[in-house]
């Protein structure tokens, strides 16, 4: 976790904090806070944090001997020398601090929370497409990246901690920025990410049994997802997808202005599918008495859905639905989320990042539905792919679901992919049509040397860097550059008729 300094203003610590006990007799003001001793100088309060693997209180007697100003914390210990703080909950009041200390530009920003299991990124920047289209400033935190209104920088993880969400925020504001769309993750919930905030949209779009190897059981995941409210305003509108069952058992227990969306249930807005190919899919989009046709670049049911949770979005801000058509129609590629490839071949190649079943599912089922030759799939299960149950899991998908199946490394980057291999092998086991091919540059080429008209291939991984094993000081690209030059170098070129 990175160091964190604020915007330089002091800080009165018990009229920002409810505090339970102190030892001080007198305020204390600071201007700069850390919960992380590596990066603290002298003057910094240290907050201590807690949570399942970490527990900040073991590094106080460093924290003094940085020369910390004052403690923050759950807990007293002995050997405290500096003023000490306690209160309920570390977590909650160091997210509280990062805002005042930058602040609080939270407040200066209307701000759409989206979280659920699986189509987070495509739905913050649909609803991001439609408040642009909308002539609104706003800033994205995603798992692609962050935009700060002016560009877009790099992601390490899918929602920055509680201190680099108050800078980001900051620099948005600072850019100009009215409005804010931030992915929620589960664990982002849980850890409280988002104290000091306050959310005038929540989007829910579904609950899986994922996550689990953090959230240890179902019940705990879909306590921490029902948790997000805890950061929304009383008025803040949830929009929650009713084709998913977990969100709609979830239903009766928001308090929250509510509008629901789905295909199969019957909706606030819905969505019908009109037709369906490789390269496009046109469907209605319904709320109330309007109905609006609707084509994207984007193909699938799941975007269908994560199109209309944006649409419920832009019509509670009082966006006429054409307008949010158009926001959402301006969304043409969205980087590893069904990402179609384009370099005039006869065959269809996606990349996606899909690392859960039902997201795998989904998209080779999309696939299957608009190729009339053979499904392939490249598949590297990354880092974070989860337990040998779920690697199962979705081998049984690719089994299930593809016609060929090539098992490879994430990325280049990844030394030993044999243990994730072994793992995938078992759902596909009995399957005649599986490739091993660690080299994931070399997996890539391969398929799409033997690729003919009509067959299509969905390329999933992390998707981020890839090095072309031609030459021993070959310069990282990302896998789309890479596909991308293979396609342009080793399909033929058409010779116009006369």
């Amino acid at each position: 976790m990175l160091g964190f300094t604020g915007n330089g203003k002091p800080l009165a610590l018990r009229q920002t904090l409810k505090i339970a006990s102190t030892s001080a007799k007198e305020e204390v003001w600071v201007n700069s806070c850390t919960c992380d001793v590596r990066t603290l100088r002298p003057g910094d309060l240290f907050v201590a944090l807690v949570n399942d693997h970490f527990d900040g209180h073991n590094h106080i007697d460093e924290a003094q001997r940085l020369g910390c100003k004052a403690i923050v914390a759950e807990r007293s210990i002995p050997g405290i020398r500096v003023p000490l703080f306690l209160v309920a909950n570390s977590r909650e009041a160091y997210g509280i601090l990062c805002q005042k200390l930058y602040d609080s530009p939270a407040e200066k920003l209307k701000i759409v929370a989206v979280t659920g299991t699986n189509g987070k990124t495509c739905t913050a920047f649909l609803i991001a497409g439609v408040l642009a289209e909308a002539e609104h400033p706003v800033g994205i935190i995603s798992s692609i990246g962050i935009f700060d209104g002016e560009r877009m920088y790099p992601s390490v993880v899918t929602t920055p901690p509680a201190n680099e969400l108050a800078y980001w925020l900051s620099r948005m504001v600072l850019n100009g920025c009215t409005h804010l769309v931030v992915e929620a993750s589960s664990y982002a919930i849980d850890q409280y990410y988002f104290s000091g905030m306050e959310f005038d949209a929540v989007c829910l779009t579904d609950i899986r049994n994922n996550h689990l190897d953090y959230h240890k059981t179902t019940e705990h995941y879909r306590r921490t997802m029902q948790g997000i409210f805890r950061f929304a305003k009383k008025e803040a509108i949830a929009i929650c997808n009713a084709d998913d069952p977990v969100t709609r058992a979830m239903i009766p227990l928001i308090d929250n202005p509510l509008l629901t969306t789905g295909i199969r249930q019957e909706c606030e807005v819905n969505g019908i599918l009109i037709d369906k190919c490789r390269s496009e899919q046109t469907f209605y989009i319904m709320a109330g008495s309007e109905m609006v046709p609707t084509a994207t670049r984007i193909i699938g049911e799941s975007h269908i859905r994560n199109a209309l949770t944006a649409t419920a979005f832009g019509i509670s801000q009082g966006i006429d639905l054409r307008q949010v058509v158009r926001g959402i129609e301006r969304v043409e590629s969205i980087p590893g989320r069904m990402e179609r490839i384009e370099c005039g071949q006869p065959f269809g190649v996606f990349l996606d990042s899909a690392q859960t079943p039902e997201s795998l599912a989904a998209n080779l089922s999309t696939l299957r539905d608009v190729t009339d030759g053979g499904v392939y799939c490249i598949f590297g299960s990354t880092a974070d792919g989860g337990t040998p149950k779920k690697r199962l899991q979705l081998g049984q998908t690719l089994h299930r679901l593809a016609d060929h199946v090539i098992l490879t490394a994430e990325s280049l980057t990844t030394k030993r992919p044999d243990r994730a291999i072994r793992e995938m092998l078992r759902g596909v086991s009995g399957m005649q049509k599986v490739q091993i091919i660690r080299n994931r540059a070399d997996a890539i080429s391969s398929t799409l040397a033997k690729m003919q008209p009509e067959d299509c291939v969905l390329i999933v991984g992390n998707g981020r860097e890839i090095e072309p094993a031609c030459s021993d000081d070959s310069l990282p690209m990302d896998e789309r550059t890479y596909v991308k030059d293979w396609l342009y170098e080793n399909q033929p070129h058409s010779v116009p008729a006369f």
